[in-house]
């Protein structure tokens, strides 16, 4: 189903179709075809998508080279305020809390969830950052930055922030089809990964439970 900006003026979905808002800060949307169970597909690929997006992220996390420590994981951020972001956060969390157990120890920057908006994710987000300090506090840059805003701006700050041998990973389309990066000062002589994850649209067996939380949380368009 195709994206939508929906900071633009003036816009309406077009007849028989559905837009469903990422919210939060997030400028886009999708639509999809009207039909009793729209919102229910719609969630589910948030949450499909969100599950690869948090995928990627483990093998980002990985040491990239000899002179990293071994037993870490690298600092994962996640960008965005979005339910798309959510949804990433709470999976990061379950997917390298995993990890803990094998010995890694890992740091995700979560923010304090509002009341009621912590997705079904067994145990606290919070806990998982203990190990490690976090940018905002410690001054350590996060190895993995996942950007779910879209914009060109988002993408440039996250490449000049994120640590060396770092990973900035798209996990919304970008707003723009073209970036004037540093491309040398930035990405190569940084030695950074530019990793896009697309859109997945299909469920994912066993997450019936994300997506209906999910479902609840999908803003449709004109809606309040």
């Amino acid at each position: 189903m195709p994206w939508v900006q929906v900071t633009s003026a003036g816009l309406s979905p077009p007849v028989d179709s559905v837009v469903f808002l990422d919210g939060g800060d997030s400028p886009w949307g999708r639509i999809y075809p009207a039909s009793d169970d729209v919102r229910d597909v719609a969630a589910a690929e948030w949450v499909a998508t969100a599950r690869a997006v948090a995928a990627r992220v483990g093998v980002a996390a990985l040491p990239h080279s000899l002179d990293e420590d071994a037993t870490q994981l690298a600092e994962v951020e996640v960008e965005g305020s979005g339910l798309l972001a959510a949804l990433i956060r709470d999976m990061c969390a379950a997917t390298l809390r995993a990890g803990l157990e094998a010995g890694p120890r890992v740091g995700v920057t979560v923010p304090k969830p509002a009341a009621g908006e912590r997705g079904p994710a067994r145990g606290d987000p919070q806990e998982i950052g203990g190990h490690l300090p976090r940018s905002a506090e410690g001054g350590r840059a996060p190895g993995v930055i996942v950007e779910t805003g879209g914009s060109a701006w988002a993408l440039t700050k996250a490449l000049g922030r994120v640590a060396r041998l770092g990973t900035v990973v798209l996990a919304a389309r970008p707003a723009m089809s073209g970036l004037m990066a540093r491309t040398y000062g930035d990405v190569h002589r940084r030695g950074l990964t530019i990793a896009g994850v697309p859109w997945v649209s299909a469920a994912v067996d066993g997450d019936e439970e994300w997506v209906a939380w999910a479902g609840v949380r999908l803003c449709r368009w004109g809606e309040r």
